[in-house]
């Protein structure tokens, strides 16, 4: 596949196309509103580290437009501008061996439709719907390969594009009358003018710090009738009127599972089959569910006090 793309590169540069014709394959559809032909696909990073000696992972992605818009086939029937052909590689490399080796290398060749939203009479911002092939590039006992067939909603959210507000953490710590804590409040939220509601997550707190295995730990104490005391609060910006109230314990366990989730997805080797459960309390169902739902783990290590 390398070798058809540097081919195929090799005859362009020998042809020497006009300026025009290379900067429309480039730039002018860009500026011109539009998405040219060749595009990000997934997320694109580089990331080492020095743990267990000098390692680092890496992922290309990209994706082509098969039919140009305008011209040809894509210029009769506009719903073919959405077919596209895509490809990622992630890759882990050994930089402390002397020949730099890559670890495990996972390629993903696809070829989907997408979809993208022009109004508002849809629910979901775009659709990708298509065929994927993942590999390792391997055979017999070390071949590691699946195929896909998917159908994914995206949605877009107004935080990127600098359109929500985010009112960042604050903790207010005070005396009070428990003889081995403090108080503290905590407070934070976020206006989403798109969606028109304003969130806002408080905490009330009596925080000890009491010695477990000859080191201090921060505990939280229930003393509220036996609970712990967190809410979330949404608001109305166009009415300012209270719209929800409930508690952020169950809400918070999803999304800290969800968090650790995507991160693994993106940086966890895709061989992984033994996963290591720090801790048997209130957050460890969602971390277990969020990583069973990214790595197909043979094995799973709870380990706790």
């Amino acid at each position: 596949m390398l070798l058809c793309a540097l081919v195929t590169l090799s005859a362009a540069a020998q042809e020497k196309p006009a300026p025009d014709a290379l900067r429309s394959f480039t730039v002018n559809e860009a500026r011109a509103g539009h998405e040219p032909p060749l595009t990000e696909n997934e997320p694109v990073y580089f990331i080492m580290g020095t743990r267990g000696g000098t390692n680092a992972r890496f992922q290309l992605s990209f994706k082509y437009r098969l039919f140009d818009r305008g011209l040809g086939w894509g210029g009769e029937q506009p719903w073919l501008t959405g077919f596209y052909f895509g490809y990622t590689q992630a890759s882990l490399w050994n930089l402390s061996s002397d020949s730099k080796p890559f670890r495990d290398t996972s390629y993903r060749p696809s070829l989907f439709w997408a979809w993208k939203r022009t109004d508002d009479k849809t629910w979901i911002d775009g659709l990708r719907a298509g065929y994927e092939h993942e590999s390792n590039g391997k055979d017999f006992e070390q071949s590691r390969s699946i195929d896909t067939v998917f159908a994914r909603p995206e949605w877009r959210w107004d935080f990127a594009d600098g359109k929500a507000l985010l009112s960042p953490r604050v903790d207010n710590i005070a005396p009070n009358a428990h003889p081995d804590g403090y108080y503290a409040f905590k407070h934070m939220g976020g206006t989403w003018p798109g969606e028109g509601v304003q969130a806002l997550r408080i905490n009330s707190d009596v925080i000890t710090h009491p010695s477990v295995a000859g080191k201090p730990r921060r505990v939280k104490q229930p003393l509220a009738g036996g609970r712990w005391v967190g809410l979330v609060l949404l608001f109305s910006t166009e009415t300012g009127a209270l719209l929800a109230m409930f508690p952020d314990g169950v809400m918070q366990r999803l999304r800290v599972g969800a968090a650790n989730g995507i991160a693994l997805k993106r940086l966890a080797r895709e061989d992984a089959a033994t996963l290591a459960l720090i801790g048997g309390g209130w957050q460890a169902g969602a971390q277990l569910m969020a990583a069973l739902a990214t790595r197909r783990f043979r094995e799973v290590r709870p380990r706790w006090r």
